[in-house]
């Protein structure tokens, strides 16, 4: 969907425009003067609209400066405008149509290296959804958003293939528009997922002897790879944070259910990196947990995931969720690190492969 619009920074813009372009005084501008008091014919207006797209990027119907007589009325229209879902493209090929979907925080953008490793195994189409939902989108449901995203991707591609593909929470969203996507009357191979955690926070049924193997096994590779070689520009965890993975650890070696999202927010705190669209993302959608899923599932998963406690093997639980088959490829890295640059090449060649194998490319809807 479109950014949200600052008014007052519109409003602000679009009274300096007319003020140079019609070099009128300032004192005689007000928000609520008439567009033909001020002397803007079509050409002109025509024009501002275009000027306020291309800094503003905010989308919207040219007739909006006809339909409205004074710059305080623009204003108000483009807040109101329904939420448009951007789609960018970022390798042309045949179909199927791979289409990256973030999640709860972040941007497709962090994604699009997957594609440069696409590239590198073939020729693909990749293409990334921009963030599901802006501060000012008018949805109250994941389910919502998933209708919203679904008839975009219909309109860009008609009823060719395409790949949902999720990361993290965006997994989720992923399996949500798949099933939209076929009951449109789209074909969906597989839906892709890149470490999503299992919607269900009481699906680890792993005996403890398998949790302690686990445990011996993963948590020199989280050291591993979130301390000792942690990617450039990404923060080191303190102690704290230490602390905190190494509780996470000692639940799953007694066997408790891997803790919900929310829980362990309202524990942990927001990340620093926690702004006003992750919060509102939240709050659609950490409740939305898909109980039914109708294609195969093709799960990537970090070999060190202990962010959400669960130790147990990366297919578990979810063939009560999924109809179809589930195909597991783990990945080095941890779940925040598979955002590093080489992690997310390795993604694009491993689901370069997954096109290729007969069992994913020919699977039946």
């Amino acid at each position: 969907m479109s950014a949200p619009i600052d008014r007052d920074a519109v409003l602000a813009f679009i009274l300096a425009w007319i003020e140079k372009d019609k070099g009128l005084p300032k004192s005689s501008l007000t928000p609520d003067t008439t567009f033909d008091d001020l002397g803007l014919d079509s050409l002109a207006r025509m024009t501002l609209a275009g000027e306020i797209y291309d800094t503003f990027a905010c989308e919207f119907e040219a007739s909006v400066m006809w339909d409205c007589k004074t710059p305080e009325a623009v204003v108000e229209a483009l807040g109101k405008q329904a939420p448009v879902v951007s789609i960018t493209a970022l390798s042309e090929g045949a179909p199927p149509h791979i289409v990256l979907i973030f999640g709860l925080g972040g941007t497709a953008r962090d994604l699009y290296p997957i594609a440069d490793g696409m590239k590198q195994a073939g020729t693909f189409s990749v293409s990334a959804l921009e963030q599901p939902f802006s501060e000012d989108a008018r949805v109250d449901t994941a389910e919502d958003t998933i209708q919203f995203i679904s008839d975009a991707i219909i309109e860009r591609f008609g009823g060719e293939p395409v790949i949902p593909f999720g990361y993290s929470f965006g997994g989720l969203l992923a399996m949500g528009v798949a099933d939209a996507l076929r009951s449109k009357g789209s074909a969906v191979p597989f839906t892709g997922l890149l470490d999503t955690n299992h919607p269900d926070a009481v699906h680890d049924r792993v005996g403890r002897a398998v949790r302690l193997a686990t445990l011996m096994r993963h948590l020199p590779g989280w050291v591993s790879e979130s301390i000792l070689r942690a990617p450039p520009g990404q923060r080191r965890p303190g102690m704290r944070a230490i602390r905190r993975e190494l509780r996470h650890f000692s639940g799953a070696l007694r066997g408790g259910p891997t803790p919900r999202l929310k829980d362990v927010i309202r524990k942990n705190g927001r990340p620093p990196a926690w702004d006003a669209r992750t919060e509102q993302n939240f709050n659609i959608l950490n409740e939305y947990c898909p109980t039914t899923h109708g294609g195969d599932l093709l799960l990537l998963r970090a070999k060190t995931r202990p962010l959400d406690g669960s130790l147990n093997h990366a297919r578990n639980g979810w063939d009560s969720v999924v109809k179809g088959d589930i195909h597991v490829l783990e990945m080095r890295g941890t779940h925040a690190t598979l955002l590093d640059t080489a992690h997310l090449h390795e993604a694009g060649h491993l689901l370069a492969s997954a096109l290729r194998a007969p069992e994913l490319a020919g699977a039946k809807d």
